[in-house]
């Protein structure tokens, strides 16, 4: 997982985010400067990123530093193998100071966690129906994941 056409980073600037690996306003392999965190977990992290050449937003995903590469790289080739509407466009891999990363198409919208918090403030439900289509959905694209050898090994309605 090595890029060529990668220079050496100076230190990146202090983030907003004690102890997180990439810092807001970083610029990652001359191309993709973070612009907000958009989540944490066991593994890794996911950077809103601005594509300073296509001129676009993406996702920029990164494990920890103690996470070995090859894992994002095993699901970097899985998932660019995959084309579904509910699965995430893998645009391209790399490695930026030492730490491997992901970008992936940007999605934009509510989670499910947040649909379901609207909702609950506004007293309302699901019909059965809305519900059904939903888990039909996700149930759908989980399958297409899992028949390219990968687990999400994280779903909850905030991914979703």
């Amino acid at each position: 997982m090595t890029d060529a056409h990668q220079k050496p980073t100076e230190a990146p600037p202090s983030s907003n985010v004690p102890g997180s690996v990439l810092a807001l306003g970083e610029i990652v392999n001359d191309t993709y400067e973070v612009r907000a965190m958009l989540g944490a977990g066991g593994m890794g992290e996911v950077y809103e990123a601005h594509d300073r050449v296509l001129n676009r937003r993406v996702a920029l995903k990164v494990v920890h530093p103690t996470i070995a590469g090859e894992y994002l790289l095993r699901e970097g080739r899985a998932l660019a193998a995959i084309h579904h509407p509910g699965v995430v466009a893998v645009h391209t891999m790399g490695v930026h100071r030492g730490i491997a990363y992901l970008v992936l198409e940007r999605i934009r919208g509510l989670s499910v966690d947040r649909l379901l918090d609207e909702r609950r403030a506004r007293s309302e439900r699901f019909g059965i129906g809305e519900a059904l289509e939903l888990l039909i959905a996700i149930a759908d694209a989980l399958a297409v994941v899992h028949r390219a050898g990968l687990a999400h090994r994280d779903v909850k309605p905030g991914n979703v």
